[in-house]
């Protein structure tokens, strides 16, 4: 069972809408697939360690993944897609946590071969249920190679903390 819990922006002006599994709160309950479901959707095909670095969101996405802070433990991404704009084929190789301070929908997951995929993704399920108010936050599993096409015809922003492996 997920739930959303309201937390505070960093500015404390609005409320965010945190889909956390397990959090306690009292705000809005969404059944979502059971764990193995969930799991075998969210499983990459392979070991995050051994993808490709050229297809690092950063290498292979730079037009739209900064990176504005970064050492051995975290990386921290300002993401970024203008309207109807689709990211070049990118992965994220480690778990992260992914506020939008700006984003609507329609946005799809595109395989490499441009394929859509079904809204299957933690960020994708999390707008299915965001009320639009204050920032989305969405705790994300490694993500496999894909594309993302922004089909709102409004900016999509972002800071992604993500949690790199210790060694």
């Amino acid at each position: 069972m997920w739930r959303f819990a309201n937390v505070m922006n960093i500015d404390h002006s609005e409320p965010c809408y945190n889909l956390t599994p397990g959090w306690q709160t009292e705000t809005m309950e969404v059944r979502m697939p059971s764990a193995s479901t969930t799991a075998a959707m969210l499983v990459p095909p392979s070991d995050p360690s051994t993808w490709d670095p050229a297809f690092d969101a950063v290498v292979a996405a730079p037009a739209n993944h900064k990176v504005i802070f970064e050492n051995d433990r975290l990386r921290v991404l300002e993401v970024t897609l203008l309207p109807d704009e689709e990211e070049p084929t990118h992965h994220h190789r480690w778990p992260s946590v992914f506020v939008f301070d700006q984003v609507q929908g329609p946005v799809y997951d595109m395989a490499p071969d441009g394929t859509k995929l079904p809204p299957n993704r933690d960020v994708m399920r999390a707008l299915d249920q965001w009320n639009g108010q204050g920032c989305l936050i969405a705790h994300m599993a490694p993500t496999p190679l894909g594309r993302v096409l922004n089909a709102s015809g409004k900016i999509i922003h972002g800071i992604r903390i993500e949690m790199k492996t210790a060694k």
